[in-house]
């Protein structure tokens, strides 16, 4: 092996070129992405990555954002780090032996800071697997759904369940028109029904800061699209995509319920798919359907839209088991609590 350095930094274009020529690199491993994080209340991204001293080489690199679940005050009783897209290694000895250097510095780097760390894996690398557990982590199912978007347009919707085909129809005859967000302003329409979602669910989402960033560093490099449904004056519901390397990934969604019978969402991911396919993407990445074993409802709409079932799982790492279950009590709790008021007014 190799003589390595473990940095938290890297020139942009060398960064750049490694994650554009890997072929599992993702989104989520660029600079671009590290750049939007930055600018979002209650995140705390880094960049760790392994450099061959010999030439400069880049032989491995994760970016983790840090992030509180709960709020500002809750400090390392609810923060977690989540290391988006996985795990990148150069190809060769040289690469898979810098990735358990690379894990250990960070677990080091983290510990005592976050109750858990989470890798979220885009692909499967099967030869880290058993590195991966080494340096204390362990492999969880984690199911998605992918749509190849190579097909005919034609053979795409036909493939679709009858129900979602039906319901996508009937979003037509309602007149539901969907609209490109262009400006700053209309990302606001959007996080309002981001927050109608999250706040039925009683699950906490992310600030606005985070939309707005993306806006701010994706859109103008064509790496990012926010969409909205609209019913006539209203809004009903929106989506945001990320784009890279000729794939679509499903970001956030948010709808508003009472118009639930328009079936705006089917019509989104509809009209994002035939978009895609008329622009060249080849894959349209759903964004997770949940854990095998538990029951999913998100899991229930994107299933019906028929693309192929992969299980690339996550990996995590408990930093502290019994902070981690005292945590999790209180963040239930928290969930039952969790209200957030909203007016009748419409968005426009």
């Amino acid at each position: 092996m190799s003589s390595i350095q473990i940095v938290d930094s890297l020139p942009y274009d060398q960064w750049v070129k490694f994650v554009d020529e890997h072929p599992d690199g993702n989104i989520f491993h660029t600079p671009y992405m590290m750049d939007v994080f930055k600018n979002v209340d209650k995140h705390y991204p880094k960049l760790y990555a392994t450099i061959d001293e010999r030439n400069g080489g880049i032989l491995s690199l994760l970016l983790c954002v840090q992030v509180s679940v709960l709020g500002e005050y809750t400090g390392r009783f609810t923060s977690r780090s989540i290391i988006y897209g996985g795990i990148l290694s150069a190809d060769g000895a040289d690469g898979n032996d810098s990735v358990i250097p690379l894990i250990n510095n960070y677990n080091t780097s983290v510990k005592g800071k976050v109750l858990f760390t989470e890798i979220r894996n885009m692909s499967f690398p099967q030869e880290l697997r058993e590195k991966f557990e080494r340096c204390g982590y362990r492999y969880e199912g984690y199911l998605n759904y992918l749509i190849d978007l190579r097909k005919p347009l034609e053979e795409i919707f036909r493939s679709f369940s009858s129900s979602c085909r039906r319901n996508i129809r009937k979003s037509e005859r309602n007149g539901v028109l969907i609209e490109e967000i262009t400006s700053k302003d209309k990302v606001k329409v959007f996080y309002a029904l981001l927050k109608k979602t999250y706040s039925k669910a009683r699950i906490p989402f992310a600030d606005f800061s985070l939309f707005a960033s993306a806006f701010d560093k994706l859109y103008s490099r064509d790496m990012a699209k926010f969409f909205l449904a609209k019913s006539g004056d209203q809004y009903i519901a929106g989506r945001v995509i990320l784009l890279f390397k000729g794939k679509i990934f499903d970001w956030y969604a948010g709808s508003d319920h009472d118009y639930s019978n328009f079936y705006p969402n089917e019509m989104l991911v509809w009209r994002i798919l035939k978009w895609g396919s008329q622009n060249g993407f080849h894959t349209f990445d759903f964004g997770g359907a949940g854990r095998p074993e538990e029951k999913y409802g998100v899991r229930d709409f994107k299933e019906r839209f028929r693309g192929d079932v992969v299980n690339y799982g996550r990996y995590i790492r408990v930093f502290s088991p019994a902070l981690f279950k005292v945590a999790n009590k209180v963040y239930q709790i928290y969930r039952k609590c969790l209200w957030i008021p909203f007016s009748n007014s419409s968005y426009k």
